[in-house]
């Protein structure tokens, strides 16, 4: 019996993983959020905690100094030096191993948070409740400018988190929630969010209320007496919310199978083994396989899931599986398994896509720069600039434009210089987006809107 790296096979294990994208306008509250919530339900360096528990009295009682403290602590043991790159952090909830997915929220960073919206499941959008600040952040700020590239880039479950909500006239106050709602929602369902997949949640990020349970605030002299200030809200706590979001509906089991493979292996008497994970469909025992975009032919002979011999494995499985009429030289990573009997993966001709461009220099027909789509890693030309699109309503702009600027939208026409499979974003949302690079710097990203594919020529 075969027996692969066991690191490869072990995201199957306990809770589902679930990278989350925080967004929101300068001074929300971002850092003193996401420390709350990595230090409360994180795994982390123990020193770090002993460390802020030394410098605790230096940094006076208030926990939001605490939280954005510990944040920079633990940001410098990531990544020493980064200031606005794209950062992540590690919590978990009742359901899901989330990873934190963190941008600045300056107007000129942008496109920070572009890159990382391109591998998010889900966005939590912070915004101020406090009077005035919210209408700043709504009205000339980013606030309204991210949600729009979020949707735009592909994160349909969106959770609206409205903190500061104890610096309200009166303090904590429900009306203040409902106007905010009210707007915030409008402009959402404009943009094309559905309502059943938006979640509002008041919250106190520095005092942890309504984030892991609603523990109530003790006012003292801050409101009307209330023990409980948040008890109008009937709704979930921050993490709860985050635990709503259904990770499996989205587990594409009636769609034909694709695996990009992620690594492959010649072991001794067995032959080639793959290792990857199910994006859709399923895979069986003895099922006829084909791999594009080479269109080889094989049968699955064997499959193993966490070292344990099964006859069949669905979306999200991460799996080795031997194969047998194919050699590993012919296989390459980004290369896609499928069902040759039902819709097996293809070479593709061209494609076209929304693309975001974050690149200083201006982009033209036939700049020829690397996508990473999937785990495949392919030169691709920008045959054809068909139009530009304002990031900020969505609605087209400029018809075959010369060319596109940083942080222009455009939907452009696309043809791979070797051999790649890729497929539409709304057919298989993971297969559909990419990044673009160049000279191994992240110059954009885009989802693909339609494929057109290689037919086999008639012999």
């Amino acid at each position: 019996m075969m027996k692969l790296d066991k690191n490869l096979l072990t995201n199957n294990k306990k809770k589902t993983s679930l990278n989350l994208l925080i967004l929101g306008n300068a001074d929300v509250g971002k850092s003193t959020t996401i420390g709350n919530l990595v230090y409360n339900l994180g795994n982390f360096n123990g020193s770090i905690i002993k460390s802020m528990e030394n410098d605790s009295p230096k940094l006076g009682t208030k926990k939001t100094i605490n939280y954005v403290r510990f944040l920079d602590k633990l940001k410098s043991d990531i990544e020493k030096g980064v200031n606005y790159e794209t950062i992540k952090y590690k919590f978990e909830t009742k359901n899901y191993n989330v990873t934190i997915i963190d941008s600045p929220g300056h107007r000129d960073f942008v496109k920070n948070m572009i890159t990382g919206t391109i591998k998010a499941d889900v966005a939590l959008l912070i915004v101020s409740a406090k009077n005035n600040e919210f209408e700043l952040g709504f009205r000339n700020g980013s606030t309204r400018e991210q949600a729009l590239l979020a949707y735009t880039i592909g994160i349909k479950y969106l959770i609206i988190g409205i903190n500061k909500i104890d610096i309200t006239t009166p303090c904590f106050d429900q009306e203040r929630f409902d106007k905010i709602v009210t707007i915030v929602k409008g402009f959402l369902l404009k943009i094309g969010y559905q309502e059943k997949n938006i979640i509002f949640i008041p919250y106190l990020a520095c005092e942890t209320v309504n984030i892991i349970k609603n523990n109530g605030y003790n006012n003292g002299d801050k409101g009307n007496g209330d023990n409980k200030a948040l008890s109008w809200f009937e709704g979930p706590t921050l993490t709860d919310a985050i635990d709503l979001f259904d990770k499996n509906q989205y587990l594409l089991l009636d769609k034909p199978l694709r695996i990009p493979i992620q690594d492959m292996y010649s072991i001794g008497e067995i032959g080639t083994v793959i290792v990857g994970k199910i994006e859709s469909g399923i895979l069986k025992k003895g099922m006829n396989l084909t791999i594009g975009p080479k269109d080889l032919k094989s049968e699955c002979i064997y499959l193993e899931k966490e070292n344990k011999t099964i006859k069949e494995a669905f979306p999200g499985d991460v799996i080795g599986f031997n194969i047998n009429n194919v050699k590993i030289r012919d296989l390459r990573r980004g290369h896609m398994c499928g069902d040759s009997n039902n819709d097996p993966p293809k070479d593709t001709l061209h494609f076209d896509a929304l693309v975001v461009s974050l690149i200083s220099d201006r982009i033209k027909n036939g700049y020829t720069p690397v996508i990473d789509c999937h785990l495949g890693h392919i030169a691709c030309k920008f045959d054809k600039i068909m139009q530009t699109i304002d990031r900020r309503t969505g609605k087209g702009l400029e018809f075959e434009p010369k060319e596109i600027k940083s942080g222009d939208v455009a939907v452009v026409r696309m043809i791979p210089m070797k051999p790649l499979v890729v497929e539409s974003y709304v057919d298989y949302p993971y297969l559909g987006r990419f990044e673009i690079k160049d000279m191994n710097f992240t110059v954009g990203v885009g989802i693909i809107k339609s494929v057109v594919k290689k037919e086999k020529e008639n012999k």
